[in-house]
This record gives C-alpha cells, structure tokens and sequence, in this order.
C-alpha cells in the first residue's frame, strides 16, 4: 500500500508536468512505497474528512508557491575551519556557544551517565572527549591513558583528533596542547566540527544537505506559518515562533500556535524550550533573553538546537495506513504515461486526478480505483468502462479510453472558469488596496509636515527680551540648525507630497474611482497656507538675535569683570581662614613651630596688601546695581559674602599669633628626648638588620664544609640573644616618655615620630619579633641544606665511579682506532677495516653506560651540583664519544679511499705498505706532511731531490702538484698520486718530439705523406692542420714546435 501525506498535491496537473517540490517526508516515503506495508489497525487511522484548516492551508501552500526555497551562498560543507574560524568571536557568541555546546554534549554523556560543567576544563584530559565521541559515532575509540600528567592529556586528546580526521574531516589550527591547556576558543571551534560531522553533515533534505540541507527542511516545515520566514540561522530565531511552529508542524497537541504573538518572543522561546525538553527528550541549550536581545544571536548554537529538532522528528515512527482507508493525498504520480493504453495499466494515474478534486483520497487495489464502492467515487464515469476488462487486457482499447478521459476535462473546464473570475475580483481588490495606501500616505505625510509647522511657528514668533546671552546664543544655533537641518528635508517632503497628491488623483481618474478628498485642513492649499506663515516668522527673527546678543555682551562684560576679581580674590583667601583657625601647631616640632610664626609675620603683611582688591570688588558691584543688571542677586550677595569674610581674617590671625608662642616651649623637651634616642637606636638597628639579612640569605651550598661552616655560624649567634633583648628595652623606655608629654598637652601623637631618625620602637620591635620567627626556619633550612649536600655527595661519588670506569675505556679505544690507522704491518687495507669496525662495534655496545651517565649528570644539574670530583667531566665523555666516533668513521673513510686508489693505480700490497709506513714514520703530528717533511719522505722513497737551489725548485714543483690549494699540508692520498704518476710512463714534451722523430726515420721535418701512413685518418687532419710548414711551399712540416705546442698554456 502506498502511503499519503496530506502536504502537498497540487492545484493542477497535466500529464506533461514535471512533479513539484514535495515534503521531506514525502520524499521519504516515496522511496519505500514499493515495501510491503506493516498491519495498522484501521481504527487508528485519521478520515480525510477530519484534516485541519490548518493542513488543508498547507497543502495549498506548496502547491501554488511560485518563490524558491533557500540558495546557498557559500559552499558550507567545507571544514568549519576555513569558513567561520578567522572570525573574532564574540563574548555574547562565546557565552552562546559554551552553553549551547555543553548541554549538546551532556544530551550525548548522560547515555553514558555523566556529564560536563565548564566545556573547556572538562575535556582537557581528553577523557570525556574520547566517551562523547564513542557515544556519538557508536565505535569504539583506542583505550585511552590513565595517567594524570601532561602528556597523559595530549595523548588522549591526539587519539580523539585522530579519530575525528579518520571519519574525513580536516581539522586546521586545531591542536591537543590547546585543547589541554584549555583555549576557549579552539576547544568550541573543535566541539563545533564534531557537530558538524556527526550530528548536522547526515542532514539530507533533497538534493541539499548540512547546512542547506537544513535550512531547506526548516523553511519547509514554517512555511505555512504566519509571521514565520526562515531565512538564515540567526535573525529568523528571534521572537521564537519558528521553534514553535516546528513542533507544531510535527506534534500540533503539544502548542496552540493560533495563540502565539510575535511581540512576545521571550514567552514564545521560553514555552518552545520547555515543550521540547519536556516532550521532545531536547535538553534546554539556549537562554531565551540572549536570543531575543541579541541583535545576531549566534549561528553555531542556534544550528546546534535546531538540528536536535532535526533527528528528533525524523526518527519518529511513519504512521502507515491500511488498504482500504483513504488517507490524504500525496501529489501527481511519480511516473507519467506516455500513451493513453498506460493509464489502465497503472490506474492510480486516473484516479488521482479524480479524487484530486473531488474527495482527496487515493487507494492502492485497480480494482478500488476503478470501480468506486458508493456513488459519491466518481459514480459518472465508472459506468464507461469494464474494469476487469481493463486490467486483464494487454493493450486495451485506445478510443474507449480517449472518450473515458475526455470526461475528466469536460468536468473540469468550469472549475477553470471560475479560477479566472476569482482573479479578475483579485486584481480590481489589489488595485483599490494599493489607492487606498497612496491616501493613507498623503495623510500621514501631511500630518507630519503640519505638526512640524505648528511646532516651529510659536519659537520663531517669540521676541522675548528677558534673555540671557546664551540663551540668544543657543537660540542662534537652533535657528541656523533649523536652516540647515530641519527646513531642507521638510522642503524635499512638502514636494513629495504634491507629487503624491497628484498622483493619486491620477491613478482614481484612470480607474474611473472618484476624486481624492483629503481630511478637513489636510489641503493643497491648507499646507501651502501653514507653509506661507512659517516663513514670514523666519523674517527678521536673525537679525532681532544678533542686536540682542551685542547689548548683552556689553553688559555681561562689566559682570565678567567682577566674577574676574572674585575669582582673584577666592583664590587667594582660599584655606586662608582654616590655616587661621588650625591646629597644627600640635603636630609640629620645635623647628617646625619656628618656622610656623615666621609664615604668620608673612601672612599678615600679604593681608594688608589685599585689601584694596576687596574695595575694587565693592565698587564694581555697586555700578552693577546702578545698570540694572538682571543678574545682580548673586552678585549682591557674593559682594556681602567677601567683605565679611575679610573681617574675620583679621581677628583669626591675632589669636593664632599667641597660640604659636605657647607651643613653642612644650616641643623642646620633647626634641632633647628624641635626640638620646636617636643616638642609641642606629646601631641596634644596623645589628638587627644584618641579623635579618644573614637569616634569610639564600643558601649557596655546594659542598659539606660550606654547611658545616654555617652550621657553626648559627649556633653562635644564638647565644648572643640575650644580650641583645636588654638592649630592645631600653629603646622602648623612650618612647613612654616622649608619649607621657604628648598626652598631658593634647599635642598629637604624630609627635612621637623622631626627627633625627626614621627609625621608631614599632620598626625596631617588628624587627626583633621578625628575627625570633626566623631563627627556628634558618635552622630548619640549615639542615634541609645537610641533608641535601649528603645526596649530592652521594651523586658525585656514583658519577665518578663511573666515569673513571668509562673515561679510560674511551682514550684506549681512541688510540686503538688512530694506532690501527698508521700501523703498516697489517697484512692488508681489508683487515685494517675490519678491526676498526670491530672497535666500532665495541663502542655500540658501550652506548647504554653513555646513557646512565648522561642521566645522573642531568640529576645533578638539577640539584644545582657543577663540580664534581673525579677526572673526567660529563662534557669530556662527550667529547671523547664523539671523538672516538668521528676518528673511526674517518680512519675508515680514509682506509677505503686508499683501496680505492690501490685498485685504480693498480699499486701492489707491499708497496702501499712502503709508502705508508714511510709517511707515519715522518707526520708526527698526524696532521699531514709539512714542505720539509715531505722532502725527508720523498728522499726515503728514492725520490732524487736535487741539493741546494736547485732542490729547492724540485720541491715546489712536486708541491705544486700534491698541494695545489697551498694548504702547507700533503695528504698520504697525494702523496701515493704523486708516486704512482712519477713511477709510471711519462707523458713529456721530449717523449712526443721523439714520438715524431720515429715517424719521419729520424728527420728534423716530417711530410704529410708520413703523417697520414701511420696516424688515423682523424688524427692526421687535426695534426696537419696545426703543424707549421718548414718553408713556404715545401712538403716538410715543423713537428718541434708543434709537439711544445701541446704543452704549452
């Protein structure tokens, strides 16, 4: 049995027409129908009858929407990486995205049963990451590391990332250290692409899929949806209905939509996000306020919540109905006929486009479709046709079944008809709409145009003069603003409105509508009438503001002056009447009270000098209240304000003067107690200060006499303690004392600080209590330092037994490999190789010795021991390793290139042994044979060097030949060269003139003739075209010279 749906069947067919875009989950079961169908008991099948407006409204919907659905912009399969990470994110987004994030993952952990709290510690051990993935994926991830440590973390982490690029997705700029180490950002960005692969990627809607995909789903599930338009994953989320209208669209009992407003949105999300956790097994990933205040709520977390919509509905079981149940109408057939003999094949073709329009119901039985069981199934056509007749014949009858069909469209034409007067209704309703929003335009437009001219008319009739000078200068302002702002684009808009008008009048009179009457006062004329007035408000109102600002200004300038010489005068007389009235001759010291009656002799003289500046004040004020100046109150009063002040100055200073005198004597006594304590307390202080510095000094141990020393150091400092307590009391006798006289004047206790010294009881005491706690700490350092220099003893004496195990093995190795380099008396260069890669071996085998002493050196270093105390150093058995090494490779290098010049010279054993014992016997040095060295070798070697100068010139010859670079150095390999060559034919100059000299039978000339009887053709041309004539003309060539020729540069 086929399934139907009661989403889409469209308005029309033909039997031409390609199948309109259906419901996903059309699409879905299309794909099955050829399955057979499961037993559904009838009873729970829902009649055709009871569907919905609601759905009815649906199906309507798609099938006459013209618009496209969703296109994609951008390809949004690629990695998440490369489209969205150089993005800066957001800290409303991140907030977004953390919690979104986390209650996806913990939908996914709780089948596990556990969860997370804070996304980006809780997967930094890459433990809950590996059990999220294991969940999600349904495959079992490596086993992961149960280590706490560091790199326990980044291995489990890596086995996740590995895993996730496994199943083809790229991860860039995504690491385990960041994920480890908890960065936010990278670890929401890798959260994200799982999302991406596993939850939102399988999303397949069409021919869309992932994001599109899901875009194109939820467009069609809101489509039919007032106020619901899903354009993006942003903005369309907003005030919540499309969340509402998907759950309605899939479980209607769950949500009244009809009830829903889209001024609400917090409701709407908020009732959408608890039906969905409540019924829908969707946990709560977003908060209501973020997405409704957000101006761009984020992309991320809202795909995350919608795609949880997603798998929810379409893991819901389809509900299939039986045989004989009419069921809603999916759409055309998926296959049209070709001819009209294939309509009685496949009888669903007619029976769809009959009950299409009449019941919307389709049956699957040929049988059913044909021959309908009660008169309301099409009872005016079945009557043509045999039914059995038409399924059992092979090709039936063609006319029968043209005249049969013809009858579908004799019965449809009218409902055509009818479609064209519901358009041409359409079209007049369309145009009167469209009139009546010019009107209401115009009434808008002039409504707004008048209010602004009654709310400007009244301001620029106002000629007040009881202005202030920045009251006209603000009003200037807001005048040349409301010329340059507010009139402009008013003008523009008292335009648009006569275009308006006149259009409109345009429209009613080409539509044969009545003329346009604007509201009463809403005229051409009315406006054009307020316009007028406005304007002949503007005229003179600028130049009343400008006279009116200039007299203001010559009044407010005597005013400024006033305020100018109060300003003067406050400044000066400022915190002089509390300096007057202080008491700070409390807090004073003797010299400091000198210097206070000084200051007073110079206050009193700075008095008298000011006062004519308070009478200046005084005049000026009084021509003020002569002009009528409209401010006069303040200053009146500031006037009375100055001149008492400057009364009670002179009364303050005289009392201060006496009270100054009183303290003078009273701070004496306390100077001379302040002075015995100064003298006393510096060197307690400098003691008990390097008391303090010994004590907290750092530890700079490195041996055990360094830590006994100290140890004996300490112990003798303690005994001197209480000595130094006596000494403590008697600095803090002085402090009573100074206190007692301070208390019985009321001076202030600030007196008590001493003059003559920073130092006081409460630092010194500070001091001695901070020494009496860290006596017992250097005493516990001391012996923590004990124990440690014991350890480090321990460290040297294993390294160096040790080491003077391996050191010696290292040097007799190293003179082994240089030893059976130089030795001649080996049989051969073979075995000499032979033992130097049995050394070499040897030495392999000694690697794990290098290894311990390499990690007892590092435990050393770090605790800080440098010196040790046997003869061989870490770095030395280095250098002796990489010595042996390097020496064994090159002894070995140079052994096989002396083969290898063995062979090429084709020299003997013995006589290769000849020549090397002759050059180790002089290159003592073992860096290669100096001039004079090389002299001494050849003459060993039978080489004939020639005494005197003439010897020397043989030995730069044969330098120039065996160190050509001038290094001052000759290898054994040049030397062997050079020997091998000296020994073997010579090629001179004299061997080929007498070469020549055979040819011509002993002639001084050769003839050509001569030349080409025993030379090759080839060889002959080169030489004849090279040798001299002898003399011109004669058949005598100068093969001398030509032979030097050869030689020559």
């Amino acid at each position: 049995m086929e399934q139907c749906s009661p989403s889409s069947p469209p308005a029309r067919l033909s039997t031409t027409e390609a199948p309109r875009r259906s419901d996903p989950d059309h699409v879905e079961l299309a794909k099955t129908e050829v399955a057979k169908p499961p037993e559904v008991d009838p009873a729970k099948v829902t009649p055709v009858k009871s569907l919905s407006n609601r759905t009815l409204a649906m199906v309507d919907y798609y099938s006459t929407a013209q618009q496209p659905y969703y296109q994609p912009v951008c390809d949004y399969t690629q990695p998440e990486e490369e489209w969205d990470r150089d993005a800066l994110l957001d800290p409303a987004w991140e907030k977004q995205q953390k919690k979104t994030f986390t209650a996806w993952a913990n939908s996914h952990l709780r089948k596990a049963g556990t969860n997370i709290q804070i996304i980006e510690e809780d997967f930094q051990n890459g433990l809950k990451l590996m059990l999220l993935l294991e969940v999600i994926s349904g495959e079992a991830l490596p086993r992961p590391d149960r280590g706490k440590m560091r790199f326990h973390n980044i291995a489990n982490v890596n086995k996740a990332l590995a895993y996730i690029e496994s199943k083809g997705v790229k991860l860039v700029s995504i690491g385990a250290e960041e994920i480890v180490d908890g960065n936010v950002k990278m670890t929401l960005g890798l959260i994200w692409t799982i999302i991406l692969r596993f939850a939102i990627q399988d999303i397949s809607v069409g021919e869309l899929s992932a994001r599109d995909g899901l875009l194109l789903w939820c467009q069609r599930k809101t489509a039919p949806y007032d106020n619901v338009n899903v354009q993006n994953f942003n903005t369309s989320w907003k005030d919540g209905l499309a969340l509402c209208a998907l759950i309605h669209r899939h479980r209607p009992e769950l949500i009244d939509y009809s009830k829903l407003s889209k001024g609400d949105p917090i409701h709407n999300l908020n009732l959408a996000f608890d039906i969905a956790e409540k019924h829908l097994d969707i946990p709560k990933m977003l908060d209501a306020e973020d997405v409704a205040y957000s101006i761009k709520p984020d992309e991320k977390s809202i795909m995350t919540y919608v795609s949880c919509f997603y798998h929810a509905f379409q893991n819901q079981p389809k509900v299939r109905f039986p045989p004989e149940a009419p069921v809603a109408l999916e759409g055309p057939p998926r296959h049209h006929p070709v001819n009209n003999n294939q309509w009685v094949r496949d009888p669903r073709e007619t029976c769809w486009i009959q009950t299409a329009f009449k019941h919307r119901v389709k049956c699957q039985s040929p049988t059913v479709l044909l021959n309908p069981k009660s008169p309301s199934e099409c009872p005016k056509y079945t009557s043509k046709v045999d039914c059995h007749f038409m399924v059992n014949t092979l090709v039936p009858d063609e006319k029968a079944i043209m005249t049969y069909v013809s009858s579908f469209y004799h019965h449809f034409l009218g409902m055509h008809k009818a479609e064209t007067a519901a358009n041409r209704i359409s079209r007049v309703l369309r145009t009167n709409q469209d009139n009546e929003k010019l009107m209401q335009d115009y009434e808008n437009l002039a409504s707004d145009l008048l209010n602004w001219i009654q709310r400007w008319n009244p301001w620029l009739s106002n000629r007040s003069t009881d202005l202030t000078l920045d009251d006209v200068r603000k009003k200037l302002d807001d005048f040349r603003q409301y010329r340059t702002h507010e009139k402009p684009p008013r003008i523009d808009e008292k335009g648009k409105l006569e275009t308006l008008f006149n259009t409109l009048q345009t429209r009613l009179r080409l539509s044969n509508r009545p003329a346009f009457m604007p509201s009463n006062g809403h005229l051409i004329k009315d406006i054009n009438g307020a316009w007028k007035g406005l304007e002949q408000s503007e005229k003179g109102f600028e130049d009343w503001l400008i006279s009116e600002m200039i007299r203001l200004e010559q009044l407010e300038h005597l005013a400024e002056k006033f305020r100018r010489k109060c300003e003067l005068y406050d400044e000066w007389v400022a915190g002089k009447e509390s300096y007057l009235r202080s008491t700070d001759y409390r807090s004073s010291n003797v010299y400091a009270i000198k210097a206070l009656r000084k200051r007073h002799e110079a206050f009193e003289s700075d008095l008298s000098a000011h006062e004519e500046r308070v009478q200046q004040i005084s005049s000026i004020c009084k021509q003020l209240n002569e002009m009528h100046y409209s401010k006069i109150g303040p200053i009146n009063d500031k006037c009375q304000s100055i001149v008492d002040q400057w009364n009670r100055l002179n009364s303050l200073s005289v009392e201060r003067r006496q009270r100054l005198e009183e303290a003078e004597q009273i701070t004496e006594r306390l100077d001379n107690l302040h002075l015995d304590f100064a003298k006393r307390v510096s060197p307690f202080n400098n003691w008990i200060d390097s008391v303090r510095e010994d004590l907290v000094d750092l530890l700079i141990v490195h041996d055990m006499n360094t830590i006994e020393q100290l140890l004996s150091t300490h112990n003798h400092f303690k005994s001197t303690m209480p000595d130094a307590e006596q000494g403590f009391e008697a600095l803090k006798e002085y402090e009573r004392q100074a206190a007692a006289i301070i208390d019985q004047h009321g001076f202030d206790r600030s007196l008590l600080k001493n003059p003559y010294t920073d130092l006081s009881t409460s630092t010194i005491s500070r001091k001695w209590h901070e020494v009496l706690e860290l006596i017992p700490r250097r005493d516990a350092a001391l012996q923590q330092e004990l124990n440690k220099q014991r350890q480090n003893e321990r460290f040297r004496h294993t390294f160096k037994e040790k080491a003077d195990h391996l050191g010696p093995w290292l040097e007799d190795q190293l003179g082994k490999a240089i030893n059976i380099g130089l030795d001649s008396r080996i049989a051969s260069l073979e075995q000499t190789i032979g033992q130097l890669k049995h050394i070499q071996q040897q030495t392999y085998e000694n690697k794990p010795k290098i290894d311990e002493l390499e990690h007892i050196h590092q435990q050393m270093q770090e605790n800080f021991v440098f010196d040790g105390t046997g003869r061989y150093t870490m770095e030395a058995l280095r250098v002796g390793w990489e010595s042996l090494m390097t020496t064994i490779n090159r002894v070995i290098s140079e052994i096989e290139n002396q083969i290898l010049l063995r062979d090429s010279k084709g020299l003997s054993e013995e006589l290769l042994n000849e020549y090397r014992a002759s050059f180790v016997h002089f290159d003592r040095d073992r860096a290669g044979l100096d001039p004079e060295q090389l002299k001494a070798c050849l003459i060993s070697l039978g080489q004939d060097i020639r005494p005197g100068v003439e010897g020397d010139h043989d030995l730069q010859r044969i330098l120039n030949i065996v160190d050509p670079n001038n290094l001052g150095r000759v290898t054994f390999e040049a030397l062997v060269d050079f020997m091998t060559r000296e020994n073997a034919d010579a090629d001179t100059v004299e061997q080929m003139i007498n070469s020549f000299r055979v040819l011509a039978a002993g002639k001084q000339t050769i003839t050509e003739s001569e030349v080409r009887r025993e030379l090759p053709p080839q060889d002959a041309e080169y030489c004849l075209d090279r040798l001299k004539r002898f003399q011109v003309g004669a058949d005598a060539y100068d093969y001398t010279s030509f032979s030097r020729s050869l030689y020559s540069h």
